[in-house]
């Protein structure tokens, strides 16, 4: 793989990932990040379309396990998602980390927790908050939104594109994401938004250029 592109921090970490699926003893370093301008960023994120999401788990015995989801729906195969579930059975999960991996190879650090779903045109990722940050959360702007607008869509170089805005306000919460079909798209992305204390259910559609969510008017249950 390419450089890192830390976008918590703004700096540049010189690459030693790769994709995959690994098992490995051998602690993960980086050498040193060293301060990069604002334009760096900038230039990365030029023509740049987002082309996986890795996440790495390390564990209390300094084992490794990486996984990846690509834009075209190839992913980490069941049976090694399996066996990484079991030796979490046992071991604690001391550290955790995504990156979306641009097509240049670069891979851009994104400090959140929750999954990241990459746009159709792969230009950014919609992220979907929990109720409250974990011990693996970044709990501060703008990692982290709380309810009612407990969502988020950010660029392929890590920023912030814009918080979204949830149609029921105040006693609401963005639920989870789901995929639908419209007269204009087959698989269109939009969120479920619900009552607190209630599981989400209201459809509402997900515009990558605006903040506002677009209510479709539709009930769904799981």
């Amino acid at each position: 793989m390419g450089d890192l592109w830390d976008a918590m921090n703004e700096a540049r970490l010189p690459g030693d990932g790769h994709q995959g699926v690994t098992m490995d003893k051998t602690p993960r370093t980086h050498s040193k990040s060293y301060e990069v301008h604002r334009w760096d960023s900038e230039v990365i994120a030029v023509n740049q379309l987002i082309s996986e999401i890795r996440e790495m788990w390390e564990f209390d015995d300094g084992l490794l396990f990486e996984s990846f989801r690509r834009w075209d729906g190839t992913s980490t195969s069941f049976e090694d998602t399996k066996k990484n579930l079991i030796y979490a059975q046992e071991h604690a999960v001391v550290r955790f980390e995504q990156y979306l991996v641009l097509e240049s190879g670069v891979e851009v650090r994104l400090p959140v927790l929750e999954t990241p779903y990459i746009l159709e045109d792969r230009t950014g990722v919609l992220v979907v908050f929990d109720e409250k940050p974990s011990k693996f959360s970044t709990p501060e702007f703008p990692w982290f939104f709380n309810c009612p607008d407990n969502a988020a869509i950010y660029n392929a170089d890590g920023s912030l594109r814009f918080q979204l805005q949830s149609t029921q306000g105040i006693g609401s919460y963005i639920g989870i994401v789901h995929f639908t079909r419209t007269p204009d798209n087959p698989n269109a992305l939009g969120v479920l938004v619900g009552t607190l204390g209630h599981d989400p259910e209201w459809l509402n559609l997900v515009d990558p250029d605006s903040p506002k969510l677009i209510s479709t008017g539709k009930w769904i249950r799981y």
